[in-house]
């Protein structure tokens, strides 16, 4: 919003601002905690909720007489919150966006291993809300008979992870 916003205080004051962005920009936004927080840094913080609580009498208008509810000057100032942390980690890290590599994330190459890992979850799910509807899972699909990771069952091409070892002839049928 390009417009004057005001603000209407309890005790009768009325606070003029230039534009939306000059309200949100008023508030606080804590920088110094940034330094000490880990990587995970939740976008719901206690800060907003005591802002919320302190806003709660004061209202908030355009100047073409438009209200703006204390929620959405909140979340606003969630998202500017979060966009300042992203500044920041950037500036310390020395990455800039879409032309440096992202720190912190490497590309983990390997291969899979010796072992099987099926996806059954979802049948045993499945398995579980027919026996509740009295529904007959036939034995070989039964929850208990089918496999899950914790069963260890190896791979069968561990040896060979080659085309060439499945070719049967060296020439082709046309």
């Amino acid at each position: 919003m390009k417009e004057k916003v005001y603000c209407f205080c309890p005790d009768g004051i009325i606070i003029g601002y230039k534009n939306y962005d000059s309200l949100l920009n008023s508030f606080e936004v804590p920088k110094e905690r940034f330094a000490n927080e880990s990587r995970y840094f939740p976008r719901e913080s206690d800060d907003f909720d005591l802002i919320a609580f302190a806003l709660q009498d004061y209202r908030f208008c355009t100047a073409n007489g438009h209200v703006i509810k204390i929620e959405t000057i909140i979340d606003h100032l969630r998202d500017l919150h979060y966009i300042e942390r992203q500044k920041f980690l950037c500036a310390k890290n020395g990455y800039i966006f879409r032309q440096t590599p992202a720190p912190k994330v490497r590309c983990r190459r390997g291969g899979g291993g010796w072992l099987r890992y099926p996806k059954t979850t979802q049948e045993k799910r499945w398995s579980d809300a027919w026996a509740d509807e009295g529904i007959r899972v036939r034995p070989r699909r039964n929850k208990a008979n089918l496999p899950d990771a914790w069963d260890d069952i190896t791979r069968s091409d561990v040896g060979a992870k080659s085309w060439k070892r499945y070719r049967k002839h060296q020439w082709r049928v046309k």
